[in-house]
């Protein structure tokens, strides 16, 4: 009898190591849960404060799809108001001068994300961030995708991309970046809505640094996933579906009126 347990045992055993071994060739990435539970969830609209009809569009989606977000904002950056701030990002070489500085709008925006990274980088592990471009939408089950991925050991998930592109996890929906070279059109872009913890904020500051890119031609959704294709130590993915949440541009963003009317 103990002999047949035995054998069962490793039979079943033997089994969860072929499976394991399986899913490893087929691309499965296993996720881990976090060690920390409950991290508290600081969310953040990035927006700029004359843009009250994004907000209020964000809001409407909030409204109509039961789907409250209680947010605070973060102040997008129109370049031509604060030229500085290019200097600064500059002098902490997380991007080099522009080819094209008329590209304002680029490189404003890029700016909006880069310092709410290093703010997000100042706090500790007990805490994670929610960020929102105010090019978002809910729907009524964008909360059902956030509790989905809220406990995973994570340092970003993209909770909408276009194209998205991964290998796949234990989780339906959740792909992981895999390391490769991506060209035009890229996988994975957009920013309107990611979670990113700080010590994710602070490997996105420092991939910044290692490539240098120019921040006027290069947009910002862009460098990040041409980084994430070509790192294997930052915990990254993505959700793989437009269920959770929604994304809008129209040829009135300021990023494109910033840039002289081009994209």
């Amino acid at each position: 009898m103990v002999n047949q347990l035995k054998v069962a045992i490793l039979l079943l055993l033997l089994i969860f190591i072929v499976n394991y071994l399986l899913k490893q060739k087929e691309g499965f990435v296993a996720i881990e849960e976090n060690v920390i539970k409950d991290r508290e969830l600081k969310i953040k609209l990035i927006s700029l404060p004359k843009d009250n009809w994004k907000r209020d569009r964000f809001k409407k989606s909030m409204v109509e799809n039961n789907q409250y977000f209680s947010y605070k904002q973060w102040d997008g950056i129109i370049l031509r108001e604060k030229p500085q701030l290019l200097d600064w990002a500059i002098q902490k070489k997380y991007t080099v001068p522009p080819k094209n500085p008329e590209a304002k709008g680029n490189i404003g925006s890029a700016l909006a994300h880069i310092t709410l990274w290093e703010e997000i980088a100042n706090h500790g592990d007990n805490v994670s961030f929610l960020v929102f471009e105010d090019n978002v939408l809910t729907t009524n089950k964008s909360w059902e995708g956030i509790k989905k991925v809220e406990n995973l050991n994570y340092d970003f998930i993209n909770l909408r991309v276009l194209r998205p592109e991964g290998k796949k996890t234990q989780l339906p929906e959740v792909f992981a970046f895999d390391t490769k070279p991506v060209n035009e059109p890229l996988p994975n872009v957009w920013l309107s809505s990611y979670l990113i913890t700080p010590k994710g904020a602070r490997l996105f500051l420092e991939e910044m640094k290692n490539n240098q890119y120019d921040l006027s031609v290069d947009i910002i959704d862009r460098c990040v996933t041409r980084f994430l294709h070509s790192n294997d130590t930052i915990k990254a993915y993505i959700i793989d579906s437009d269920q959770y949440f929604g994304h809008i541009e129209t040829a009135g963003d300021t990023r494109r009126k910033e840039n002289g009317g081009r994209g």
